[in-house]
């Protein structure tokens, strides 16, 4: 089974200062998940780490470096119509 490892921030905030955007003041917990993971069930996980609920809302980020020192988050969200779409902090 291929896996992936994420890492939940939370109890934090996103600040954003010079253009550049980091999440700060919180918790950090890395996941290894399976690749084949749903949505749905990455948001369990995230809800269960963070000590949520999931009409909690939280905020799901996939994070790219750009260039040295440089990183670009783009938010993930469910394509799938079955699920609420999260502006889904991982």
């Amino acid at each position: 089974m291929e896996t992936i490892v994420i890492l939940v921030c939370y109890n934090g905030k996103w600040v954003t200062s010079k253009k550049m955007c980091k999440y700060e003041w919180g918790d950090s917990k890395g996941l290894i998940v399976p690749r084949t993971i749903t949505f749905a069930e990455l948001l369990d996980r995230v809800h269960h780490i963070g000590n949520t609920n999931m009409e909690d809302k939280v905020c799901l980020k996939f994070s790219v470096l750009m260039a040295s020192n440089e990183w670009k988050h783009i938010k993930i969200e469910d394509d799938d119509a079955g699920y609420p779409t999260a502006q889904a902090t991982i």
